[in-house]
């Protein structure tokens, strides 16, 4: 090869190794060029993020500032109540567990007052819930005047209020609830008129009457309802013989239950008696229940009981069914006339009762003429409206309705005026001096004339004697029901007695 050859051969390859690093000088700097500003883009984006991330820091922190704040706000609202200022249920919760760790400390001792209002409700009902809060407002300004500021007034829920004080003696937690007492009979001013509703106490203390919060406020529970019970208006202190009682109770309810599921609660009848023929025309289902240990027991025993249990219904029901099915039989034979039952006033309040009853008589084939529902005041006195339309509709299907111990009330006159009653029942406490008691016997004769004037059957209970029998024959009471006449029995002994004997009482005639 010729030197030109040569030479042209290396310029060539020169030329295209130039180009070569030319090319890859051209994409070195376009490589730093990308990187370079991907570099810039990461540099602002890592900016951004910082940023970002520090504004979010701040927000998270501003908001659990907030939520920390609200949280404090919560538990503060939540240990007030909103309507009186007082303690809520949660914090007397709270005060209560301090008050027993504090009493253990110091070996001191503290008292617990359960505090409810007596017919608070019916302020609300009749004046509405302004004049209900205003009340309960001015109560809780004068049981925070009555106790020291380092002691604890709560508001419950309702009409119910707490209060936890420290004694030095037993009769410290006495003068305290008189004091309450007292400003509680005071009346509160309400736009023209006065609002008055005394209130009932129970006290129990710590750690004389018990070791722990949930037993201290059970036995003052316990406490109060035995104010309740005796009248209200007044404060009882726990002793040891209430927890005694409060166990018979539980034991006797669950016994109740038992009872009404076994059929040991069944009807017995007492009869009534026609003064002229001196035999049976009707006869009276009334409950007993054949406790176990306890014996026969009468519904004094264990009516309040299952009315508060809610087991009237029951009761009363399993008592109609088992009635019918005799008086089906006296019925038929000419032995009775009609039937009679008692209905408590919890059963009217439920609205349903005279349905139910018509239901249950057509279910039983029982015709409703030859039934007699008894009635006392109390029925009546809650939702008069209401009780008048169930009568109503009893007395529609026949059903008649007596209005028993009358003359125990105050309001029955009244009543006979306006409500369906066919039949007054005289109450025991004016027939047992009627023999005797010229006044008994005036008002029996006026009772009478009202019955007569009215065309009312008249009915005397709790006859005793013969004496007794004879002054209310002549005061008109053709139809007579007591002792004299017999004890409430069972069915099978009531049908002797109306079918083969007869009543053996005297002539009254």
């Amino acid at each position: 090869m010729s030197a030109t050859a040569q030479t042209q051969g290396i310029d060539e390859r020169c030329f295209r190794l130039g180009r070569r690093l030319d090319r890859e000088r051209r994409a070195r700097r376009e490589a730093e060029s990308v990187l370079e500003a991907k570099s810039r883009e990461l540099y602002h984006l890592n900016q951004q993020l910082s940023q970002f991330a520090a504004d979010l820091e701040q927000r998270v922190e501003e908001r659990t500032r907030e939520l920390v704040a609200a949280r404090e706000c919560a538990l503060r609202l939540a240990e007030r109540d909103q309507l009186t200022g007082l303690a809520s249920r949660m914090r007397f919760a709270r005060a209560l567990d301090e008050a027993i760790t504090r009493s253990q400390t110091t070996q001191g001792r503290f008292a617990l007052l359960f505090i409810d209002l007596d017919r608070f409700k019916e302020i609300n009902d009749t004046l509405g819930h302004n004049a209900g809060d205003i009340f309960l407002q001015a109560v809780a300004a004068r049981l925070r005047g009555i106790v020291r500021r380092s002691n604890i007034v709560a508001r419950l829920g309702g009409d119910e209020f707490a209060v936890i004080c420290e004694i030095e003696t037993p009769g410290d937690v006495t003068r305290i609830a008189e004091r309450i007492l007292a400003e509680m009979r005071q009346p509160v001013p309400y736009r023209d008129r006065a609002l008055v509703a005394s209130c009932s106490i129970g006290t129990a203390v710590f750690p004389d009457n018990a070791a722990d919060g949930g037993s201290l406020q059970r036995y003052a529970d316990i406490a109060l309802y035995k104010s309740k019970a005796a009248g209200r208006a007044v404060c009882t202190a726990f002793d040891a013989r209430m927890g005694n009682e409060v166990e018979e109770r539980q034991a006797l309810v669950a016994d109740l239950h038992h009872a009404l599921e076994a059929g040991l609660i069944e009807p017995w009848y007492q009869p009534f008696v026609d003064v002229s023929s001196r035999r049976p025309v009707g006869a009276e289902a009334l409950a007993r229940w054949s406790h176990p240990v306890r014996g026969v027991l009468t519904p004094n025993a264990f009516l309040g009981l299952a009315d508060e249990c809610g087991l009237m219904g029951e009761m009363f029901q399993r008592i109609i069914r088992a009635a019918c099915v005799p008086g089906r039989r006296w019925l038929a034979s000419g032995q009775i006339q009609h039937l009679s039952v008692n209905v408590s006033p919890s059963q009217f309040r439920s609205g349903s009762l005279a349905g139910d009853l018509l239901s249950l008589l057509s279910t039983l084939a029982f015709p409703p003429q030859a039934l007699v529902v008894e009635i006392t005041e109390d029925v009546l006195l809650h939702d008069l409206d209401r009780s008048r339309a169930q009568l109503e509709q009893l007395a529609a299907h026949g059903v008649r309705i007596a209005l028993d111990d009358f003359g125990a009330g105050y309001a029955n006159i009244a009543y006979l005026r306006q409500l369906p009653i066919h039949t007054i029942k005289i109450d025991r406490l004016l027939t047992v001096d009627v023999a005797s008691d010229n006044k008994a016997r005036a008002i029996v004769w006026a009772v009478a004339e009202i019955a007569q004037a009215l065309d009312l059957e008249l009915v005397a209970e709790g006859v005793e004697t013969e004496a007794q029998a004879l002054w209310l024959a002549r005061s008109g009471c053709r139809i007579l029901q007591g002792y004299l006449f017999g004890r409430p029995m069972p069915a099978d002994s009531f049908g002797v007695t109306a079918h083969e004997r007869g009543i053996t009482a005297t002539s009254f005639v």
